[in-house]
């Protein structure tokens, strides 16, 4: 008998550290930073205190480690549970009107989150996985026009990479300057 090969996965299948690493580029001023285990507010927007002093953005909440930022801990595409993206956004946006008061959005703002309400890891994750990591996630009001310009790059980008619902494919997010 002659020996069987196993069919490979198409690349959009793949976990990121076997794929070449599918990754979100995202202007600086169109995605939140992280340093160390807070986040940063935004550099073109209006919250600079949040820059100098990440411990006074009440939002911010401790992590072990920032998912999406490594190929250990991939962001994982959520599109077919309707429900659990509407769990992420309302988790974001309670979190919002919770530390930055119910006017938050005066002024044309919006409630971003990190990770972002379309991914398994977004806000609501521990809600949905006893065993993720409870607050794991950073939210802050910023420039609406900005925050839906990010989302519609995120949104090409799963497009394009086709990056399929499901633990089985992950991508990481990096910010370029």
């Amino acid at each position: 008998m002659g020996r069987r090969e196993v069919p490979q996965q198409p690349h959009w299948r793949q976990h990121p550290r076997e794929q070449g690493q599918r990754i979100l580029q995202l202007p600086r001023d169109a995605a939140l930073q992280h340093e160390g285990n807070r986040s940063r507010a935004r550099s073109g927007c209006p919250h600079q205190e949040g820059v100098h002093h990440p411990e006074s953005d009440a939002a911010a909440q401790r992590r072990q480690e920032d998912p999406g930022q490594s190929v250990d801990a991939p962001l994982h595409r959520l599109y077919l549970d309707a429900q659990r993206r509407k769990d992420n956004r309302a988790k974001a946006l309670s979190n919002c009107r919770r530390y930055f008061g119910p006017d938050y959005t005066q002024g044309g703002k919006d409630c971003d989150e990190y990770p972002f309400a379309t991914t398994y890891e977004g806000a609501a994750q521990a809600d949905h996985d006893p065993h993720a990591e409870k607050l794991n996630f950073s939210v802050l009001p910023v420039d609406s026009t900005q925050n839906q310009n990010a989302g519609r790059m995120l949104g090409q980008f799963l497009t394009r990479n086709r990056i399929i619902d499901g633990p089985e494919d992950g991508f990481l997010v990096k910010i370029s300057s």
